[in-house]
């Protein structure tokens, strides 16, 4: 199943706000479109557990393309035809090092 992704505005701006412009160009041009095309055909929604629960999910990339990863959060978009379509709410971006990349768990 293939489900409509719609990406507002205000989540596109906030791309803008954590790199800069010609980075942020990169990463809508390669690494968004192949993150949305993922979550168009990913059917993790449908499990019982996230269908239960309303809210958004965090789709995550680690290694993206342009930048050290992102994260999508993702919610079921009341305001399209379709009953399964999804919106990113935010996006939120690594752009040169993911969250304890290179650490060690320890004492």
């Amino acid at each position: 199943m293939i489900r409509p992704v719609r990406i507002p505005d205000h989540a596109r701006a906030g791309i803008e706000d954590q790199l800069p412009l010609d980075r942020a160009r990169v990463f809508l041009t390669h690494d968004l479109p192949e993150a949305v095309d993922a979550l168009a055909h990913t059917d993790w929604w449908e499990l019982p557990e996230i269908r239960q629960s309303p809210g958004v999910r965090r789709f995550t990339v680690e290694a993206a393309r342009t930048v050290a990863g992102f994260h999508l959060l993702v919610g079921l978009d009341i305001w399209a035809d379709d009953p399964g379509a999804m919106v990113v709410h935010v996006i939120d971006i690594w752009a040169d090092r993911w969250p304890n990349a290179g650490q060690t768990q320890g004492p």
